[in-house]
């Protein structure tokens, strides 16, 4: 599951288990309001895994785009010292995409 998922059915979860503990007891019983307890902890457990997945992805994008820009450096300045021209000569020597 996706981290929003994740977060989704924990809030569901969460919400459940109060439903029930509230009836159980409104209504003297024990068990339910347990049952109760339970899926709502539960839902707790399901929104941190959710923010887990959510931290991690987000650590995981970041190095993806400092890799990117890594091997961007890297190519350009190759293209510099094997005399090719670097990205912005390129793009400063390039045609305009649309007409001005």
């Amino acid at each position: 599951m996706g981290s929003k998922t994740d977060q989704i059915k924990g809030y569901a979860n969460e919400a459940v288990g109060k439903v029930k503990q509230g009836v159980g007891k409104a209504i003297g019983n024990d068990r339910l309001r347990a049952k109760g307890a339970a899926q709502e902890a539960k839902g707790d457990a399901q929104k941190a895994v959710g923010k887990a997945k959510g931290a991690i992805k987000d650590v995981a994008d970041k190095a993806q785009k400092n890799c990117d820009n890594q091997r961007l450096m890297l190519f350009a300045k190759g293209s510099a010292q094997q005399g090719r021209p670097s990205i912005p000569d390129l793009q400063r020597n390039s045609p305009p995409l649309a007409p001005e």
